[in-house]
């Protein structure tokens, strides 16, 4: 199991950017996201820190790609420099 296992973390709560406001809860859908999240994790040994949906501009409806945005490590900043 890698580190970055979603098991160790308690739950994951990801707010869409700018969002201030109440909230409710009570709304669940079931989804396969977490197991693709935890798969993710798994085999590249990275943290999922954000997910970014996209909209499909030709139909205007939601884009079937998400993106898993992950934190950047110690390595990947000293190759940058």
């Amino acid at each position: 199991m890698s580190e970055y296992s979603l098991l160790k973390d308690k739950d994951r709560e990801y707010w869409l950017d700018g969002f201030e406001g109440p909230v409710k809860s009570g709304m669940y859908y079931r989804s396969r996201i977490h197991i693709d999240i935890e798969e993710f994790e798994t085999k590249f040994n990275q943290k999922v820190v954000a997910i970014k949906m996209s909209t499909d501009y030709e139909t205007n409806k939601a884009h079937w790609t998400i993106e898993f945005m992950t934190e950047v490590t110690e390595k990947e900043m000293k190759e940058e420099l």
